[in-house]
């Protein structure tokens, strides 16, 4: 087995958040739930980054997520039943994985140790990598640490914890500044294309990270 270590984000890397989302809301809200999303997304950013900057306590993403939605709903002066709440709030435990990632996850387990380092609360992450079939040699959530990613104690957290020689880690992602925030802190780098980036794009992100890939299943085969 290799030494290195792969760190993963889970949440848009692995995981269709955005989609998962979409179809709740379009299950509960109907007519106008892409804006409903939008929305929810833009205040839940708000509060994780209140948080982060120290303007608010700790909140597990669920309750971050229910606290939104049903701010949207006031917005737009509907009314949503618990149950509703509910079904959007906890979307993200059954989330699709993106079509390549377990079985790429599960060829990866035969060389590497694979850590999941998720901004998901231990219950929303245990749920949501049963449901999805995701491999990990060990999961750690944002509610041990208490913070969300990219603050600095995240990353620092999975190193000190699980005892990692930082220099035999690459940290996997879809979103840059996790991947920065990940390189400030000695990881390795590897970016993951969810975005659909123009190819003037994917060559800035080769420029800036250590290994770029169009899916994680490509990604496998840049590994050291």
């Amino acid at each position: 087995m290799s030494t290195t270590t792969l760190v993963f984000d889970v949440l848009g890397t692995l995981l269709d958040e955005d989609a998962g989302r979409l179809a709740a809301a379009r299950e509960v809200v109907g007519d106008g739930a892409e804006g409903f999303v939008a929305r929810w997304e833009e205040l839940s950013q708000e509060a994780t980054r209140a948080m982060r900057e120290g303007r608010r306590p700790y909140a597990v993403a669920e309750t971050v997520s229910a606290e939104a939605v049903l701010a949207v709903a006031a917005e737009r002066g509907e009314r949503l039943t618990e149950a509703e709440v509910d079904r959007l709030a906890g979307a993200g435990r059954h989330l699709e994985p993106f079509p390549e990632v377990v079985d790429t996850l599960d060829r990866l387990a035969g060389s590497y140790a694979l850590v999941a380092l998720t901004n998901a609360g231990t219950a929303q992450a245990h749920a949501m990598s049963r449901s999805a079939g995701l491999r990990w040699t060990t999961l750690v959530s944002g509610e041990t640490v208490g913070a969300y990613k990219p603050d600095a104690r995240m990353y620092e957290h999975v190193v000190r914890t699980l005892q990692l020689d930082v220099g035999e880690c690459v940290f996997v992602a879809a979103h840059p500044w996790d991947l920065d925030a990940a390189a400030r802190h000695g990881f390795r780098t590897a970016y993951v294309d969810r975005s659909h980036s123009t190819a003037a794009e994917m060559a800035a992100f080769a420029r800036r990270f250590d290994h770029v890939a169009g899916d994680l299943a490509a990604l496998a085969t840049l590994l050291p």
